[in-house]
């Protein structure tokens, strides 16, 4: 995640993180309500963790995407240039975190470009708090 929006989450300023993409890729439809997120940002260690409580998930047109701004700006705490970048997207996932916690930095193994990346199974999370 790049700053501020890594600070917002662990301020509890921001309590929707949101992904958009072109093509039908993680996280849209690999998250559910209980998974635990690890949150890092750009080239640096895992700095907290958090639970997501809700998630929403679109397939995104013109619509969506306005409906999407309206409802959930605060949350998102994303720039008004943000929506105009997303207009690409085909597909939003909107994760509503909750337990944020800052933890010691942890470093994850990733030398890939993906902002998402799978890391353990549901059914694993769970030590991980």
């Amino acid at each position: 995640m790049r700053e501020p929006y890594l600070g917002y989450i662990v301020q509890g300023r921001k309590t929707i993180e949101s992904r958009f993409s072109i093509n039908r890729v993680a996280p849209y439809g690999r998250v559910a309500p209980g998974d635990v997120l690890l949150l890092k940002g750009v080239s640096s260690p895992v700095k907290a963790v958090a639970m997501v409580d809700e998630v929403l998930q679109y397939r995104v047109n013109e619509a969506t995407l306005l409906s999407i701004r309206e409802r959930y700006a605060d949350e998102i705490c994303a720039p008004a240039d943000f929506y105009r970048d997303k207009a690409a997207a085909s597909y939003a996932t909107l994760m509503h975190i909750v337990h944020v916690c800052e933890i010691e930095p942890l470093n994850v193994e990733k030398h890939d470009r993906r902002g998402w990346v799978v890391v353990l199974d549901r059914d694993e999370q769970l030590s991980l708090l």
